[in-house]
């Protein structure tokens, strides 16, 4: 039985050498980063490492669930991520279509371009750009005042009641171009007579 085991393996060594190579994948990616999940239960400090550090066991998930600002990082989570459902979800979809009914082929190029390029910049340069776009000598500070709108110059950033649009409007620029891609691939399978 052992023997033709073996057998059976190396005249299916090919098949078996992809199977094997989605195991170790899943290995490396998907088991070994669960041995830091126990830096939740442990008093971690970064110098000492992860064995010397002592278990403290769910002191960690019990301050987080008695901290008085956890009802303001729930409201928050959950308005976010609704707003980007609500909002966000639709305008890769949108923005599509839109692209569809271009007829200057140029045009419609140079528009996708533009608009999935903010999806390779990092969070960080993004933000910054946004930060000065929004500050109170930000460029829409500046232009709200020339078109007079604006008496003051508004900090956008040190407002609470703009922080929910702002932080969907900033997602939304950053990802719907690349989001876009594979509805308007889709669009692009569709028979036009239809």
């Amino acid at each position: 039985m052992k023997s033709l085991r073996k057998t059976k393996f190396w005249e299916q060594v090919e098949i078996q050498s992809m199977v094997l190579l989605g195991i170790i994948f899943l290995f490396v990616f998907a088991y070994i980063p669960m041995y830091g999940l126990q830096m939740a239960f442990r008093e971690f400090h970064i110098l000492r490492g992860l064995k010397d550090a002592s278990w403290v066991g769910l002191k960690y998930f019990k301050e987080f669930l008695s901290d008085v600002n956890l009802p303001n990082v729930l409201r928050n989570t959950f308005v976010i991520n609704f707003l980007g459902l609500i909002i966000g979800f639709p305008m890769p979809i949108i923005l599509a279509l839109c692209l569809n009914e271009l007829r200057s082929k140029t045009f419609k190029r140079v528009a996708q371009t533009i608009s999935y390029l903010p999806y390779f910049l990092s969070w960080v340069i993004f933000g910054g750009l946004f930060l000065d776009l929004l500050s109170t000598g930000g460029m829409l500070n500046v232009v709200l005042l020339k078109i007079g709108i604006l008496q003051n110059p508004v900090n956008f950033f040190g407002q609470a009641n703009y922080f929910y649009i702002i932080i969907t409007i900033i997602s939304i620029i950053k990802t719907v171009g690349y989001g876009s891609i594979l509805y308007i691939a889709a669009i692009a399978g569709i028979d036009q007579d239809l």
